[in-house]
């Protein structure tokens, strides 16, 4: 029962962050409404004596959450850094099943990974000032996260590839939000709806196939 409940909990504060709250000023509810929704799958993690790491993982990302919602460069700064946190976390979780002939097979795709990250920091670059070392570091530990879940083996290595990958295409659109709004223009709304939509897609499903 409490397990539901906390599904219900993480859906409903997601629901109200990515549909009410996304764009409204900073503020106690929502940061609230934010941090609560990764929060409770750290919970569920917990309760259903799912792996360490999986709960490690969404606690940073709860962290970086708060920190990411609130106004100043210091903060966003202190997010960064729970959200690499996070990665690592992940990447650590993955190892377990990670193989590099699984991930030679796949040389294709991570040649691919690997030119869009640099692609996406190229373009990030004129905006980034202060923040492009602390960026450059992000983009190594996230693509560092696909290549790991590129190189997955048995039944849950598809998952834990959508999962990773959702999780680079937020994170890249949140970049180019925050970093070159030029490049957004008149679609701001919208990435900001598609950043956390695919952001808690991410979180849940690294979460299920985890606790699987």
């Amino acid at each position: 029962m409490m397990i539901a409940a906390l599904w219900v909990l993480s859906v409903a504060t997601s629901l109200a962050y990515g549909l009410r709250l996304t764009h409204l000023p900073a503020s106690g509810v929502r940061s609230a409404a934010k941090t609560l929704a990764i929060l409770t799958l750290a919970a569920i993690a917990v309760l259903t004596g799912g792996p360490v790491l999986l709960g490690l993982a969404l606690l940073a990302s709860a962290l970086g959450d708060f920190f990411l919602s609130r106004p100043s460069d210091r903060a966003f700064l202190v997010g960064m850094a729970a959200f690499f946190l996070g990665h690592l976390g992940y990447i650590a979780l993955m190892s377990g099943s990670f193989s590099l002939i699984a991930l030679q097979d796949q040389m294709i795709w991570a040649g691919l990974l690997l030119v869009l990250s640099v692609g996406v920091y190229c373009l990030l670059w004129p905006g980034l000032k202060a923040f492009r070392w602390p960026v450059l570091a992000y983009v190594i530990a996230i693509l560092l996260m696909g290549l790991v879940a590129l190189g997955q083996t048995g039944v849950l290595a598809p998952l834990f590839l959508v999962a990773a990958l959702t999780f680079m295409a937020s994170d890249s659109i949140l970049a180019l939000e925050k970093f070159r709004p030029d490049l957004i223009g008149a679609a701001q709304k919208a990435a900001g709806l598609a950043v956390w939509a695919l952001y808690y897609a991410a979180q849940v499903l690294f979460t299920l196939t985890a606790l699987s």
